[in-house]
């Protein structure tokens, strides 16, 4: 059983490496952090070819940029995970996917969506997808009646 502590990037290198699913998981040499939110460490994890290959995603116990004194609770990343783990399985064309989740560590491996934009910033910029809602639509029909 793993006891909670927040991960550094050799953290996230060290258990991608052995939770990532990868072929040749030694191939996994490095992390950077990329979370620009307020609850939880995002780290990208690198090849020795300098390819983003998967994302180690930890929830954090309390709000990062307030600290200590706003506390949170860490099982809001296995209701995540268990909510994308119910989506992948009835549309995975428009969910990412778990490769792996640890309740007491609350962290979670996920497929690298790297290549994808954040629709907010896209919207933001005034970029339409002439399929984005058909694209929704069948997301939602999918996962709302599946779950």
């Amino acid at each position: 059983m793993s006891q909670y502590h927040t991960f550094t990037a050799s953290d996230a290198v060290a258990y991608a490496q052995q939770f990532g699913g990868i072929d040749n998981p030694s191939e996994l040499v490095s992390a950077q952090e990329v979370g620009d939110g307020n609850l939880n460490l995002v780290f990208k994890i690198f090849d020795i070819r300098g390819v983003s290959r998967i994302i180690v995603k930890q929830a954090l116990p309390y709000v990062r940029c307030v600290g200590e004194s706003w506390p949170l609770t860490l099982d809001r990343a296995r209701l995540e995970a268990q909510t994308l783990v119910a989506h992948y399985q009835h549309c995975p064309q428009h969910t990412v996917r778990i490769v792996h989740f640890d309740p007491e560590l609350a962290v979670m491996v996920m497929e690298d969506l790297s290549d994808h934009r954040i629709w907010r910033g896209e919207l933001i910029n005034n970029v339409y997808y002439p399929q984005a809602a058909s694209q929704l639509g069948e997301y939602l029909a999918q996962t709302l009646f599946h779950t």
